[in-house]
């Protein structure tokens, strides 16, 4: 089983290299491998091309692309023919659990081809015309955010991400090529950070999520 940190992007939305920032003396970064260490074999970590990996022991460290399918295909590049399981983990939700990782990982055990973690979506979503004007209301039983991290079986993982250059994110990328991706039920703690005040929100959250794991 391999697990892959992709923290290659140039935090455009954030302003900076949020997956360096730290919450308490570890950068998100570190969370992810800490998170990942436990239940994967081997890990590597994909960075920004000028930057040098200063982090903990991992497997490889690879140079990213400009897009997440690129960023996530560099990383593939070093992992082992042999591999079987792909965990793919992410800076952007840097207080996922290791048991979370397990139990994605678990699932695939199911007969999927893919695994990730997802949560309600408890607000009212609304459709906007071109003008910004609600024009339709979205019904939210079918309708769920997903987290991070996910797992692939290696074959699926490679195949797709090898004939689709498209789309803006691997996982969908996989799904569009007909894989079966299952779901189990997220932490409500493993929020996404985008903006320096999720991070803030990150930093308030982390001691309680290190108590309860």
């Amino acid at each position: 089983m391999w697990g892959i940190v992709y923290a290659a992007g140039s935090g455009r939305r954030f302003g900076g290299f949020k997956q360096f920032e730290r919450i308490g003396e570890y950068r998100l970064v570190d969370r992810c491998v800490a998170a990942l260490a436990p239940v994967c074999d081997h890990l590597v970590v994909v960075l920004p091309p000028s930057v040098t990996w200063t982090g903990p022991a991992v497997t490889t460290v690879v140079s990213g692309g400009a897009t997440n399918p690129d960023s996530v295909r560099a990383g593939l590049a070093a992992v082992a023919d042999d591999a079987t399981i792909i965990v793919l983990h992410s800076p952007s939700h840097p207080l996922a659990s290791t048991a979370l990782v397990r139990r994605v990982v678990e699932h695939l055990r199911t007969g999927v081809d893919g695994a990730c973690p997802v949560a309600p979506i408890h607000d009212v979503l609304k459709r906007l015309d071109d003008r910004g004007d609600i024009v339709s209301t979205v019904a939210k039983s079918d309708v769920v955010s997903t987290q991070m991290p996910m797992a692939f079986r290696a074959a699926v993982l490679r195949h797709a991400l090898a004939v689709d250059t498209e789309g803006s994110d691997a996982q969908t990328i996989v799904e569009r090529h007909g894989a079966r991706v299952g779901t189990i039920v997220g932490e409500p703690t493993n929020i996404h950070v985008t903006t320096r005040l999720e991070l803030e929100m990150a930093r308030h959250l982390a001691p309680i999520v290190d108590r309860i794991n």
